[in-house]
């Protein structure tokens, strides 16, 4: 009796009801069984119990076993959801592949998008500790104390100053020798061509210069032999080279035979001495040097460039902070040798630079150190606005594509509703069968992750695909690394659960009696909802096919210009006779020779050259300043063309006044010139240009005795397209100019006539490599390869987004009209025509368009001050021609989509419509 008692006395103690329920029969034996020992030893029955329960983990293990044994549960249900999930989708293949295949399509244009601002904002250089690295740069203030720049720049958004990014070689000095919060200062600088010469073969070649402390500064190793050190970057040193892994598995098949072989740059003799791990692409993006060489080497390889001037700022400069530091503390320690640098480099200028107007210059650049883990931030910069624009454009694909099956999936409820009912009259939670309709969705979701995952990987290397320059602009190495890979999983989880919740909610929401009789004439919320998707997706494709056709109009402006010159039939290539180091007079000859070689080549018209290539988007230019503005007031700049005798004639480009260049002027570098007619304005306004003389007001070249204009030739463009004509000078070709553009007019086929033309050079001197050969048509192409390929994505997306719209509109008005099938039968027994039918179904997809079309001129209005204006040319923001195009587009396709379910329900026979249930 008193056992008894004990027991049940034990059992009250022990049956709580916060832990009754998930407590295993285990864990209660073991408990109950110490509690009796307990009891035996004297110990009270309540003093017992809590001891026992200490003795295998308290409450809190007792909890823990509640909560293990409900996760199981949830993790059996979760499994068996999964495997209901496959089976349902197996059932109807049609509905899965198209859901999936299209939700990969969104999910990889996604991703992709994504993999680009990974590479250009995320991502850190690949050395070790980016994160105490620092990059300087400053900022050019009114009167800044600095001279001749070489290097890239951009716009301070804060300031709207220029930020520039060069320095002089005097500065980088200073700080290596007085700072005291780096541990390592090194600068680099791109050289633009390398002859490499290895195995009596000769290519070109991206190269850079860099300090000796470069590589040591970054934390970079060899793959293959050694990088470059301090004592490599001494002038008395034996001039060595590091390759890329690319170029050395390129250029050399990755034979170990590379290191130590002596090769030829730009005629200089080096020696390889080791290669750059992989990945490792130097610290600028966008750009991948082939071969990097001793800062001392520089003035060797590249004769025209600076090398020890301390007027001239040219090098990048970059530095690691010793631990702990911070890069306002860097700042604040570099500032004054920054200030005394910039002094003593400025008044060591030569003495064309020493006019009143240079004497003004008193003020020190704005020095910023920043945080230097991702490079040289000005290629960002450039791609901020436009990748911006392309997450948005594909993110919008993505949401398109979501209504869409969003749609498909309550139709399928639908098409499920008996299903559902009757498991909700057996007693399934509402909860327990939207988890269901959920799980299905993100199976399907996560199928058409893994396939996007799939196509985007396959894609990386798209921007090989787009047009050409627009390669150039996005010649990054996409790598799908932890952060593209969490996006898209999370991507396809969110897109998974946007797309299933209304569905899910929808489809258990329903009157159990009207459903279990499938009575078709109820549910009308599921059309109202779908409806809803429609218009938004087509609000959206009107976006898209509005900024699509803005960017066409652009691009079609741009093709369509007026250039000043006919670009067909031009072939044109770079050459450079001091990359093979031949002096100024042999190269003025060979030019000579090879121009008149290749006049005689059949279909070649004529020949001529230029010191600038036309429309390549660079050039140089001088502020000029006539007789009556010497000062030049009015800040009147011109771009400069150096040319031949026949360069009009060649590229067509009309004389309007006075004459061309002749020979004597020419051959003697006679101070002549010939100006457009833009400059002829801007410098002497409606007076003849023709005998009147102009200068150079600035540019330490006051001293030069001008120029007399001996002609005016029509306006053409210089760099660009996508502006209006620039003022330009026509000056002789100076004899044995270090560099050139070639120029060859064909009569046929300009890209069946490259061979012989090539043939025809080497003929004359085969040390000379051909640069960047292509036609005048293919290089202005060049110069809007954005407008352009951002035209080919808006352009094809807002065609996919429309092809959803269209898929989702047809099944909208397909499922509406089934549902009326009793109403259709009762009015054509009644009398009504087969139109009155059409018309009755078409109205509800009149309505969904008009109401999407006219949400999405709304939206468009907002969406299209977000376009970059550099991609715009000749085209408002709100072009109410394109718009009109992309609303008849989006009706018709939209009519097209109705008319065919509406055509098919006016075919009905009336009394199988009026049996039907």
């Amino acid at each position: 009796m008193l056992k008894a008692r004990l027991r049940s006395f034990i059992a009250g103690l022990f049956h709580r009801p916060d832990v009754e329920s998930g407590m295993s029969d285990e864990i209660r034996f073991h408990i109950e069984a110490r509690a009796k020992d307990l009891i035996g030893e004297g110990v009270e029955p309540r003093e017992a119990m809590r001891k026992a329960r200490l003795e295998f983990g308290s409450i809190d293990k007792y909890k823990e076993e509640v909560r293990g044994a409900r996760g199981l549960r949830l993790l059996d249900e979760l499994i068996g959801d999964i495997r209901y999930a496959l089976r349902m989708l197996r059932k109807t293949p049609v509905f899965t592949f198209a859901a999936v295949a299209t939700l990969a399509l969104g999910i990889a244009a996604n991703s992709l998008v994504f993999g680009l601002v990974n590479e250009v904002f995320l991502k850190k250089l690949p050395v070790a500790h980016a994160d105490e690295l620092i990059q300087f740069d400053w900022l050019r203030l009114e009167n800044s104390m600095n001279l001749r720049y070489s290097g890239s720049g951009t716009r301070d958004q804060a300031t709207g100053l220029p930020l520039m990014t060069s320095f002089s070689r005097v500065t980088f000095e200073r700080f290596r020798s007085d700072s005291r919060t780096l541990a390592d200062v090194f600068a680099f600088t791109p050289i633009r061509t390398v002859n490499v010469t290895a195995d009596n073969h000769s290519e070109i070649a991206d190269g850079q210069v860099v300090s000796g402390a470069y590589f040591r500064g970054l934390g970079v190793t060899a793959s293959h032999g050694r990088l470059l050190m301090p004592d490599d970057d001494e002038p008395e040193a034996q001039p060595v080279a590091v390759i890329s892994d690319k170029y050395w598995r390129d250029r050399f098949g990755g034979s170990n035979e590379a290191i130590g072989k002596t090769v030829l740059l730009n005629g200089v003799t080096f020696v390889i001495v080791g290669v750059t791990p992989p990945g490792f692409y130097g610290t600028r993006l966008g750009t991948a040097p082939d071969v990097m060489l001793p800062l001392a080497m520089y003035a060797r390889v590249s004769p025209r460039g600076v090398a020890s001037e301390s007027w001239e700022w040219w090098l990048e400069v970059m530095g690691r902070a010793k631990p702990g530091v911070s890069p306002a503390e860097v700042l604040a320690d570099v500032q004054p040798s920054f200030a005394e640098s910039v002094r003593d480099s400025f008044e060591s200028r030569p003495a064309q630079y020493r006019t009143p107007a240079f004497s003004r210059r008193n003020v020190i650049p704005q020095l910023r150190a920043t945080d230097g883990s991702q490079g040289p931030i000005a290629f960002r910069k450039r791609l901020e606005d436009l990748l911006q624009l392309l997450m948005g454009v594909v993110g919008l694909i993505l949401i398109v594509v979501a209504a869409n099956i969003a749609n498909l999936l309550m139709a399928r409820a639908s098409a499920r509703k008996q299903e559902l009912s009757v498991r909700l009259a057996i007693g399934a939670g509402r909860s327990r069968l939207i988890r269901q309709l959920l799980t299905e969705s993100v199976v399907l979701a996560s199928l058409g992750g893994i396939l996007g995952v799939t196509l985007a990987y396959w894609g990386r290397n798209f921007h090989t695909w787009l047009p050409e320059g627009a390669d150039e602009l996005l010649a990054v190495d996409l790598t799908m690394d932890w952060r593209v890979i969490a996006f898209t999983v999370g991507l396809s989880l969110v897109t998974g659960i946007l797309f299933g919740v209304f569905p899910g909610l929808r489809a258990t929401k329903r009157d159990l009696s009207q459903d279990m009789r499938m009575n078709p004439t109820r549910g009308g919320s599921g059309l109202v909802v779908g409806k809803s998707l429609l218009v938004m997706q087509v609000a959206l494709c009107t976006v898209l096919l509005a900024g699509a056709g803005i960017l066409i109009r652009s691009v079609w402006n741009l093709g369509s210009g007026d250039i000043g010159f006919d670009v067909r039939n031009i072939v044109l290539f770079d050459m450079d006779p001091s990359l093979s180091r031949y002096d100024r007079n042999y190269a003025g000859r060979l030019y000579e020779r090879i121009i008149e070689r290749l006049e005689a080549v059949p279909g070649v018209r004529s020949a001529t050259l230029t010191g600038t290539r036309p429309i390549s988007g660079g050039g140089w230019s001088m502020n000029l300043g006539t007789e009556s503005d010497p000062e030049n007031r009015r800040q009147n700049y011109a771009y400069i063309h150096n040319i031949p005798v026949n360069f009009f004639e060649t590229m067509g480009i009309p004389i309007v006044a006075g004459r061309g260049l002749t020979a004597t002027e020419v051959t003697n570098n006679m101070n002549v010139a010939v100006i457009s007619e833009t400059l002829s304005r801007r410098l002497f306004g409606d007076l003849d240009a023709v005998g009147k003389r102009f200068r150079y007001s600035e540019g330490g070249m006051q001293n030069h005795p001008g120029f007399q204009v001996v002609g005016v030739v029509r306006d053409s463009q210089y760099h660009r397209i996508d502006e209006p004509f620039p003022p330009i000078m026509y000056i002789p070709f100076p004899q044995g100019g270090p560099d050139a553009t070639l120029l060859i007019r064909t009569a046929s086929d300009t890209e069946a006539l490259m061979p012989a033309i090539r043939e025809a050079v080497r003929e004359i001197d085969s040390n000379v490599p051909l640069i960047d050969m292509t036609t005048q048509l293919d290089q202005t192409r060049r110069t809007i390869a954005t407008q352009r390929m951002f035209a080919v994505f808006t352009s094809v997306f807002g065609a996919f987004g429309v092809l959803m719209a269209c898929i989702g509109l047809y099944g909208i008005v397909s499922y509406s009209a089934s549902r009326r099938i009793n109403e259709i039968g009762i009015r054509m027994a009644l009398g009504a025509e087969r139109r009155d039918v059409i018309r009755l179904v078409m109205h509800g997809t009149y309505l969904v368009t008009a109401i999407g079309i006219v949400a999405g001129l709304v939206a468009s209005v907002f969406a299209t001050q977000y376009v970059p204006e550099e991609l715009l040319f000749q085209v408002p923001l709100y072009d109410p021609a394109t718009v009109i195009a992309a609303i008849a587009l989006i009706a018709i396709v939209s009519a097209a989509a109705g008319y065919i379910p509406a055509r098919r329900a006016s075919k009905i026979d009336p009394l199988s419509a009026l049996r039907y249930e």
